[in-house]
């Protein structure tokens, strides 16, 4: 699902950067450096490709350097945004897998594969989440991200699945992309404070940075976390020791929300899953 494109203008603009020394321009970035992927993670962002941002998120943190906090706080938004995204294809799968009674298996198949797929991103959300709880300092959170293209509307042919019309192989690779695209948008959204409203997150991200209060943050973290819990049901991947380790994330990052009508709706959902 990788959009090559958005890799190859990427590299371009760096290799521009690397040699712009010789012209009189800035310092060049080096290959490898926090700068590099930093600036990296923002071009392919910025192009639609949140799987390569967030490699490039990840290579940036392997080490402690000025981009850290600001890289963590990014790769939780990506990573909940992908794995929402996989999730959505998961469940269309399912739905049309019980309305076609007749051709069930290809259903069947799409919706195991985008579960896997969701588990690993799920896994590494969680991990990226952790470390930003341990690194996260202060009352506010800076989110620094160009925003991402796309749409947060939700695309007709999931709808066409949902009721058991099976797509070409090519059709669901490219419907997964734009689906991917729009919870990127709306998990932006979220952790933003404009939670639905794709055009407000724009508007407040127009200078492609903005101090978010730390309470808005760990909702929407809250909020991807319980989401994520439900792929581990005994309905689904039944694995309950990872949807009981997710739930307790989800109550953690929830604790420092103060009330509200969204913590109260998920503190009630939290609770039923709990119980279980």
């Amino acid at each position: 699902m990788m959009n090559r494109f958005a890799e190859m203008a990427a590299l371009a603009s760096l290799s521009l950067a690397l040699i712009s020394c010789s012209s009189g321009g800035p310092a060049p970035v080096a290959k490898g450096s926090p700068e590099f992927y930093w600036q990296a993670a923002r071009e392919t962002f910025n192009g639609g490709d949140a799987q390569k941002a967030s490699d490039h998120l990840k290579s940036l943190l392997k080490g402690k350097n000025e981009f850290t906090t600001r890289a963590q706080a990014w790769q939780a938004i990506v990573l909940a945004g992908m794995a929402a995204g996989q999730l959505e294809m998961a469940e269309t799968f399912e739905t049309g897998n019980k309305v076609n009674k007749s051709n069930p298996t290809p259903f069947r198949k799409k919706m195991s594969d985008y579960r896997t797929l969701a588990n690993q991103t799920v896994l590494a959300f969680a991990e990226a989440y952790g470390a930003f709880v341990k690194d996260s300092t202060g009352d506010k959170v800076t989110v620094e991200l160009p925003f991402p293209p796309g749409t947060s509307g939700k695309p007709a042919e999931l709808d066409k699945l949902a009721s058991g019309i099976l797509l070409a192989d090519a059709d669901i690779e490219a419907l997964a992309r734009r689906v991917q695209a729009r919870n990127v948008i709306l998990t932006v959204a979220d952790a933003v404070g404009a939670t639905g409203d794709a055009a407000k997150a724009k508007e407040l991200l127009r200078l492609g940075t903005m101090e978010v209060p730390k309470t808005q943050f760990m909702l929407a973290m809250a909020k991807a976390l319980n989401k994520q819990a439900d792929l581990y049901g005994k309905r689904k991947l039944d694995q309950p020791d990872k949807a009981k380790f997710l739930l307790a994330q989800a109550q953690q990052a929830l604790a420092a929300v103060p009330e509200g009508k969204e913590k109260k709706e998920v503190a009630e959902d939290l609770k039923k899953k709990t119980k279980i």
